[in-house]
């Protein structure tokens, strides 16, 4: 088998449940092109899938020592090292995610969320304020944006950013309690 082969048979694996199989052909497709990216990149994300983010930072840190100018390599190495709950790493990876792709949502939203974890919020605020104007449709950073500011005390400017959460996704049943949990502590029972 090439190495496209052997990529898709391990996407088929993956799809089908089988991610011991996919990784197998996946790291197969590894030996014989060491120097694909992309390879190493479907490698994090499997293990990121299997919850193991350990493993995961590994293969997205060969990614982006083969690729440093491709943006989400370095936004998922982020996400593998806030896993790991090494935050001040993670926001450094998506600082250099964000330099070459500085309308990256999500990007924007995950460095918050690092920040968050470190009790920097007025720091996280501001992230996801970046990340709401690179994509107004972007749900998690707007509830994001009000978790914070419920966090703080600030019920009432929380409220709205729920709100515009629960707007751009009906499903999400957190962003829903949380508006009803403000609601409720601001004695509006109806």
């Amino acid at each position: 088998m090439d190495v496209i082969d052997l990529i898709e048979e391990g996407e088929s694996f993956y799809e089908n449940g089988d991610s011991s199989s996919a990784k197998k052909n996946f790291l197969a497709a590894a030996s014989l092109a060491p120097d694909d990216p992309q390879i190493y990149n479907r490698l994090g994300m499997l293990e990121m899938s299997r919850s193991s983010p350990e493993t995961a930072k590994d293969f997205y840190e060969k990614a982006c020592s083969l690729a440093p100018e491709v943006a989400r390599y370095h936004m998922r190495l982020g996400d593998s090292l806030q896993r790991l709950s090494m935050y001040e790493d993670a926001i450094g990876a998506y600082a250099t995610s964000l330099d070459l792709e500085p309308r990256n949502a999500p990007a924007w939203n995950n460095r918050g969320f690092a920040n968050f974890n470190i009790n920097r919020w007025n720091e996280a605020l501001r992230c996801y304020d970046e990340s709401m104007k690179s994509d107004s449709s972007y749900a998690v950073a707007w509830y994001n944006y009000g978790y914070t500011l419920q966090l703080s005390g600030r019920l009432n400017d929380s409220k709205d950013y729920y709100q515009k959460a629960v707007e751009l996704d009906p499903e999400d049943k957190i962003a829903w309690n949380n508006l009803a949990n403000v609601h409720y502590n601001q004695g509006q029972y109806e």
